[in-house]
C-alpha cells in the first residue's frame, strides 16, 4: 500500500499524484490519497479530482495505523535531512529504503519531471477535464482555437511568490516577460496572439506594456477554476511560464506537435539548485 500526501496547489497536486501513481505501477501497490491537510485549508482545496484520476482516499484507520509506524518517523526525517527543507527533488535512496516495507507513506512535493517522463502515456489519458467548462472558459478556449495565427499562453504569477515564506523562490520580472516575447516572436513568423494568465493583474498592469503584440488578459476579474486555466494554458500552440508547477503542467500536457516552451533559468534564489526545466525547453535568464 502506498499513501501520498495532497498538498499546496494545483501544480503540486499533480506532481504528488504522478509521483504516487509511479510508484503504484513500479511496484503493483495500491495508491491511496492523504488529503486531511486540504480537507481543513482554507487556502488549498482537493483539484486533482477534476480530472479523469480514479482517488481512493486513505482511510482514518489506515492513517492511524500508519502514524504508529516506524516508518512514519523514518520518512519524516530522512525527508528533513536529505532533502533539506527547502529542496523538494526526490532523493531516490529515500524510496528505495521504504518502499520494501507493506506500508509506505510520502509526504513531499516529489517535483521531478523523470516520474512524470516515465509514465507519460498514463498521465496523458488521466490529466484530462472529466466535466464541461464553464460558459467563460468555454469562450476563451473558442478564441483560442479559433485564431488566424498561433496562441502562446503567459503564466505571471505574482501574490504568494511576494510572500516572505517564499523567499527561496527565484523570480521573474518584467524583463523576463519582454525577453521571452522577443524570442519567440523571432523564432514564429506567423501571427501570435498572447492570452495572459495571472492571479495578479495589478502587477501585470503597473509592470508590463503590451504595446506591439496582440493579446487578452484571461479572467483578470472574475477567475476560472485553476484546473480550466490549465487546460486553457495546455491548448494554446506555446507556452511562456513562470517557475511553476502550475504552469509547468500546462506546457508538459501541451500537445501541439511544433510548441515552443519558454522557461526561466532560474527556480531557486538559490540558483545552484536543479530547475524543472525539459531539455527541448528554451531557458531565458531571471532573477
Amino acid at each position: 500500500m502506498i499513501i501520498v500526501k495532497l498538498h499546496g496547489g494545483l501544480g503540486n497536486q499533480l506532481f504528488q499524484y504522478a509521483f504516487g501513481l509511479n510508484l503504484s505501477l513500479k511496484y503493483k501497490r495500491q495508491m491511496f490519497l492523504d488529503v486531511q491537510d486540504l480537507n481543513s485549508n482554507q487556502l488549498r482545496n482537493i483539484e486533482i479530482d477534476n480530472f479523469q484520476i480514479e482517488i481512493q482516499l486513505a482511510t482514518k484507520p489506515q492513517l492511524r495505523k500508519f502514524n504508529k509506524s516506524r516508518y512514519a518517523r523514518v520518512n519524516y526525517y530522512l525527508n528533513k535531512l536529505l532533502l533539506n527543507g527547502k529542496n523538494y527533488f526526490f532523493e531516490p535512496k529515500v524510496s528505495n529504503r521504504i518502499i520494501a516495507d507493506e506500508m509506505c507513506y510520502y509526504w513531499g512535493y516529489w517535483q521531478k519531471p523523470q516520474f512524470v517522463i516515465e509514465i507519460d502515456k498514463e498521465i496523458r489519458k488521466l490529466f484530462v477535464l472529466k466535466s464541461p467548462l464553464s460558459t467563460q472558459a468555454k469562450a476563451y478556449k473558442d478564441k483560442i482555437l479559433n485564431l488566424d495565427g498561433e496562441s502562446v499562453s503567459m503564466h505571471i504569477r505574482k501574490t504568494d511568490y511576494l510572500l516572505h515564506k517564499n523567499n527561496f523562490l527565484s523570480s521573474c520580472e518584467a524583463q523576463y516577460y519582454f525577453n521571452s516575447i522577443e524570442t519567440i516572436r523571432k523564432l514564429r513568423c506567423c501571427n501570435l496572439h498572447f492570452f495572459i494568465f495571472s492571479d495578479d493583474f495589478k502587477w501585470v498592469q503597473d509592470n508590463l506594456n503590451f504595446q506591439g503584440i496582440d493579446y487578452t488578459f484571461v479572467n483578470p476579474t472574475v477567475q476560472n477554476r485553476p484546473s480550466e486555466d490549465l487546460h486553457l494554458m495546455s491548448i494554446c500552440n506555446h507556452n511562456i511560464i513562470a517557475n511553476s508547477t502550475f504552469s509547468w503542467w500546462a506546457a508538459y500536457l501541451n500537445n501541439y506537435e511544433n510548441k515552443i516552451t519558454i522557461s526561466p533559468k532560474f527556480w531557486f534564489s538559490d540558483h545552484s539548485k536543479k530547475n524543472l526545466n525539459l531539455e527541448n525547453w528554451i531557458e531565458i535568464e531571471n532573477n
